[in-house]
């Protein structure tokens, strides 16, 4: 005899979005549920029924009591989810409504920071992994949102010039906006407010994400948040943070693999989404190594004596020999820069000895050199195909501009680094006069690059390097008076943001350089143009120090010279600037 079967119990309806659409029992864990996270599965999050798709009609009301609400069956909620067409949580999207502002920052940031930031470098990164990352993580969303705000929050600022100290006081429970009127400062507000919600937001709720493959991705986000916000030490953080788990990612996988894939065979998805990532919390970090703000100086060796090139140091290299594309190339070059910074500042401290120093300099010249002729071996190559007779639609026409773009891009901080590898990280002055030709290349390239980046609104913001470092460089290391003001002057008319640099605080850096340096000079400003007179070594500023303060836009700029005898530098000039 058979025994009586058990009364089924009530199936739940509460368990996450893509447990239901399964159909199979959800352990309804926070943020994500572990039944998805152990099968590596995106969890789509959790939906108040009460207020899901259709519950908004009159098409379901809820009965005289109100304990009972309308829930979707598995398959209405399968059909919702392939119905959707905006990028967020699926949660998010056929919950509660997304508030308007929320929403908007969210687009303002798919539709224009992305893109702005693919439109200089080939970054997939932002364009594509972040966006989808967003789709099913609420960390990565409110992290994206937060860009988004404070990309329209710059863009007001920029427009009326208010202060942008509310995202900092409001960040440390202070009060809002001082200055700005009307419309432009309830904007600024708002999208301060919204700023610091989803960045505090999305750190609260990172510390719930258990897939690292995620959480990398939430790091570099927030690390690009906070250069906007003028939070240096806070992108620091992040950087590292995300780096950590790179190299603990690295580390497990390369156990897991035992021999790894075999020679020549292709990377998983998932491998590519990681170098991705990787790549992007590179360049980040070259960012910062370049800027070094003086409250918040970049790390090169740890408290161990450990120097940090976090395992990243390997993207130096032309792999097999060969160049397969834009986007790899540009993350050479960006590895290159970045080991070779960091080698030469360990060396400078004494972790690694002069002998070893001078071998890496010359290794890292040869590896700039075989990159320079895989570019334009690639180069031509996508100049043969363009090139081959066709009838081309407006989007191989865009395709034709970004490669354009892509190419000059990597042509100006080939030649930026050429520089910076000519003429060295120490020595006299006078060392950068021998390389007047290079100066002008960059300008120029600069300027054309400038011409063919085209934007639909004002201001333009990259989260990645861009023109304005290779003319602030420019702008303070050639003496040529021209040269100089040509630079200068790009670096005025620009209304950029590219991650920590902004043009106009460059500019205004920039101008005390050359006043400092050829203020007794009044040929260079009353006619530079016949003005052959370089500025004499004992004049030139050999070393500037700046604290940015977003707080209130303002400066505070140290500027040093070397004395004549060698013994040393001393302070020349202390001054506060606006920009």
């Amino acid at each position: 005899m058979m025994p009586p079967k058990d009364h089924p119990q009530k199936r739940s309806r509460t368990g996450c979005i893509t447990c239901r659409i399964r159909r199979v029992k959800c352990d309804e864990a926070q943020p994500s549920c572990q039944r998805c996270v152990s099968a590596k599965r995106q969890c789509d999050g959790y939906i108040n029924t009460a207020s899901a798709v259709g519950s908004s009609s009159s098409s379901s009301p809820s009965s005289s009591s109100g304990r009972h609400h309308h829930h979707l069956s598995s398959r209405a909620l399968a059909a919702a989810v392939r119905r959707l067409h905006v990028i967020g949580p699926a949660s998010r999207v056929l919950g509660p409504a997304v508030p308007t502002h929320e929403s908007s920052c969210f687009d303002f940031f798919r539709v224009c920071t992305s893109q702005m930031t693919a439109s200089v470098f080939p970054a997939p990164f932002w364009s594509r992994q972040v966006l989808q990352v967003s789709h099913s993580e609420p960390a990565a969303w409110k992290a994206a949102v937060a860009v988004g705000a404070l990309h329209r929050r710059w863009e007001r600022c920029s427009g009326s010039s208010p202060s942008t100290s509310s995202f900092s006081r409001l960040i440390n429970g202070g009060g809002g906006l001082a200055g700005g009127s009307g419309r432009d400062q309830e904007e600024v507000e708002i999208f301060t407010r919204q700023a610091v919600v989803h960045y505090c937001g999305a750190i609260s709720l990172a510390k719930t994400v258990r897939d690292p493959r995620v959480l990398v991705v939430v790091s570099a986000v927030l690390a690009a948040a906070a250069n906007m916000a003028g939070r240096w030490a806070d992108s620091q953080v992040h950087i590292r943070s995300g780096m950590r788990l790179l190299e603990g990612m690295s580390t497990t996988q390369g156990q897991g693999q035992g021999q790894g894939r075999g020679q020549g065979s292709r990377k998983g998805p998932g491998e590519m989404e990681m170098e991705s990532v990787a790549h992007a919390l590179a360049r980040l970090d070259l960012q910062a190594m370049l800027f070094n703000d003086s409250r918040a100086e970049y790390k090169y060796v740890d408290e161990d004596g450990r120097i940090l090139n976090d395992g990243l140091a390997g993207m130096m290299t032309v792999p097999e020999q060969r160049l397969d594309d834009l986007t790899q190339a540009s993350t050479v070059i960006f590895g290159l820069m970045r080991y070779y910074f960091t080698m030469m500042a360990a060396g400078g401290m004494g972790f690694v000895a002069p002998e070893e120093v001078g071998e890496i300099h010359l290794r890292v010249v040869d590896e700039a050199a075989k990159w320079e002729r895989e570019l334009d071996r690639l180069v031509g190559e996508l100049e043969q195909s363009d090139a081959a007779p066709r009838r081309r639609t407006e989007e191989d026409e865009e395709k034709v501009l970004a490669t354009e773009r892509a190419v000059l891009s990597l042509r100006l901080y080939s030649a930026t680094f050429s520089l910076l590898l000519s003429a060295g990280v120490a020595g006299p002055e006078g060392r950068w006069d021998a390389h007047q030709a290079t100066f002008d290349r960059i300008v120029a390239l600069a300027q054309d690059l400038e011409d063919k980046t085209k934007s639909p609104l004002p201001f333009f913001m990259s989260l990645e390097p861009g023109i304005v470092m290779p003319l602030f460089l420019v702008a303070i290391r050639c003496r040529h008076p021209v040269t100089r003001r040509r630079a200068l002057d790009l670096l005025r008319r620009l209304k950029r943001q590219e991650g920590l640099w902004s043009s106009s605080g460059a500019a205004v850096v920039a101008a005390q350089v050359i006043l400092a340096e050829e203020e007794n000079m009044p040929s260079c400003w009353t006619n530079p143009q016949v003005c052959q007179t370089l500025v004499p070594e004992e004049l030139r500023i050999c070393r500037n120090a700046v604290i940015v303060d977003a707080e209130v836009n303002q400066i505070q700029l140290s500027l040093y010279r070397n004395h004549v005898d060698g013994s040393g530098e001393y302070l020349a000039r202390d001054v506060i600037l606006t920009f």
